[in-house]
């Protein structure tokens, strides 16, 4: 996985073509910026995982007004999605319709 944020607060992540998916048991790298971060683009499967779920790495950025799921993203592996979009205060635009949602409970 690696990613950039760009001068217009656009935060980019993307896959690694050897790495199906990556986990993050701490924050993610970019936390420290989320203040700065005015839209997502999300193409890669970081996920959060702990004991007993497994979530998406996106949490608590009240800035942000667009997020972009790329075609490499994949929601099959969460199984919670109660807090994926928690803080997200300025949301004005999300489509979830590609989403494979079989394993959340």
């Amino acid at each position: 996985m690696h990613w950039t944020l760009d001068s217009n607060g656009v935060l980019t992540v993307l896959q690694d073509e050897d790495v199906e998916y990556e986990f993050f048991e701490d924050e993610e790298p970019w936390l420290e910026h989320s203040l700065s971060i005015y839209k997502i683009v999300w193409g890669a499967n970081c996920l959060r995982k702990d004991e007993d779920r497994v979530y998406s790495a996106l949490a608590g950025y009240s800035n942000v007004t667009e997020v972009i799921f790329t075609e490499h993203f994949s929601a099959e592996q969460i199984t919670d999605m109660s807090d994926m979009f928690f803080g997200f205060d300025a949301l004005k635009k999300l489509d979830l319709s590609g989403f494979d949602t079989s394993n959340v409970t």
